[in-house]
């Protein structure tokens, strides 16, 4: 069977991809599609729609999905700690870090999509601009004066 890009996403079939992005890191091992219900309410919130069947830009769906998904496992593991006990070491932490790097790189790939890139405009002027010219002995003169 070949493989084809999806044209158009179910609720199921969007819980399903989240959760094959988390691949069984830390507790996700354990999880089931239910699991991500309130995570697909968050990407229908972002992409501005209220029924993933309305989504017609899989690229973003895709995205925000991506991002809601390590949102949630990050949030999941955040209180683990490492420690040591019986003579070994756990490094329970590791998972955390983990789900953040994949969190930041999703959030870099989906960064179109999400409302917090907005950018404003402005002008910015300076008193004592350096590169403004000053008229020395009658000529402009754009470098440092020293008094």
């Amino acid at each position: 069977m070949a493989i084809e890009v999806p044209t158009a996403y179910t609720d199921d079939k969007i819980k399903q991809y989240m959760l094959s992005l988390l691949e069984g890191v830390g507790p996700s091992a354990d999880w089931t599609t239910n699991n991500f219900n309130e995570s697909v309410v968050d990407v229908l919130i972002d992409y501005g729609t209220t029924t993933v069947a309305s989504c017609s830009d899989i690229t973003k769906l895709r995205a925000l999905a991506r991002v809601h998904a390590w949102r949630k496992l990050a949030s999941a593991v955040s209180g683990d700690f490492d420690f040591a006990a019986d003579e070994a070491e756990y490094k329970r932490r590791v998972v955390y870090e983990h789900a953040l790097r994949q969190l930041e790189e999703a959030e870099r790939l989906a960064w179109r999509y999400l409302d917090r890139n907005q950018a404003e405009t402005g002008s910015m002027t300076w008193e004592d601009d350096p590169y403004q010219s000053v008229i020395v002995y009658g000529r402009p003169y754009f470098g440092v004066i020293v008094y």
